[in-house]
């Protein structure tokens, strides 16, 4: 199968669980991929489309994107692209404490609170403060000097809040006190555990005792996207696991809570913006996936 799954060590010079670099161009971007490590992007240049088991992103100049470990992902396509791309461990920035606990708990909640295709456009003043801490960042990585790490943490606690900052701020507010939040975070476990079953947006709203309206709009503001979109993600993020295993898609639609092939099919197409021969790519001569 056409995936490579990259750790930090990938990168030869990776220094304290961090590695930055400033490109303009990779083949092995190219190809369907994950990290075990987030990966931030901040784009100086030009523009690509970014694909994910989400679906597409496209990104320009002065766009942050975050991935989360272990999410699929790859650019399908660039023009006069220049990007800065800081990778770095989950546990950089250490426990929780008065200092870092916003960015810590962002980092800890990023891979179910936001929709990895969400961009986080940040303005034209601050954009310069993320490019100068980048570059600060890139520097320190570079030149190695005594203390290094800890000054890459300090500027990484702050790229990470602006980036955290910038996104929340994107997604509509939703009054919600702390039933609210307790409901739907139990809605989305629920999702997360039995998203094989048949499960509609009436029944969810009745659930967590609330009307079909405001249950969107609610779930939609904790978790970045729509119900279904949300459902159709995990569906599709289970085939995917099933076909790296070497499982054929026409015989996991039920294991992913589809009744027929054409609606798994369909629903992978409209989530990863690619079919599955697309995404995974030609060579399969040992992949059990079929069309």
């Amino acid at each position: 199968m056409d995936y490579k799954k990259f750790v930090l060590s990938y990168y030869k010079n990776a220094m304290q669980g961090v590695h930055i670099q400033r490109i303009r161009h990779s083949e092995e971007a190219k190809k369907p991929h994950s990290h075990d490590y987030f990966q931030l992007y901040y784009v100086l240049g030009g523009s690509l489309l970014h694909s994910t088991a989400y679906g597409e992103a496209a990104l320009s100049a002065g766009d942050m994107f975050l991935l989360a470990p272990g999410e699929i992902h790859h650019i399908k396509q660039t023009e006069s692209m220049e990007l800065f791309t800081f990778s770095f461990m989950p546990d950089i920035l250490g426990e929780a404490n008065e200092t870092n606990r916003l960015a810590v708990n962002f980092l800890k909640n990023a891979p179910r609170a936001f929709d990895p295709c969400t961009k986080a456009a940040v303005s034209s003043a601050e954009s310069l403060v993320v490019k100068d801490l980048l570059e600060k960042i890139h520097l320190e990585f570079s030149e190695k000097r005594i203390g290094a790490g800890e000054v890459i943490r300090a500027y990484a606690l702050a790229l990470i809040m602006i980036f955290a900052r910038n996104l929340t701020e994107s997604i509509p507010a939703v009054p919600r006190g702390d039933e609210t939040a307790a409901r739907i975070a139990h809605c989305v476990e629920y999702i997360e555990s039995n998203f094989s079953d048949q499960i509609e947006l009436v029944q969810m709203a009745k659930a967590c005792a609330m009307s079909k309206s405001f249950f969107c709009k609610s779930f939609a503001a904790h978790t970045g996207m729509s119900f279904h979109k949300y459902l159709n993600t995990c569906r599709i993020r289970a085939a995917i696991r099933y076909m790296e295993k070497g499982y054929k898609i026409t015989g996991i639609y039920g294991l992913c809570g589809y009744n027929d092939f054409s609606t798994l099919y369909r629903n992978f197409k409209k989530i990863t913006g690619s079919s599955p021969r697309e995404y995974f790519g030609e060579e399969r001569s040992h992949s059990g996936i079929t069309e």
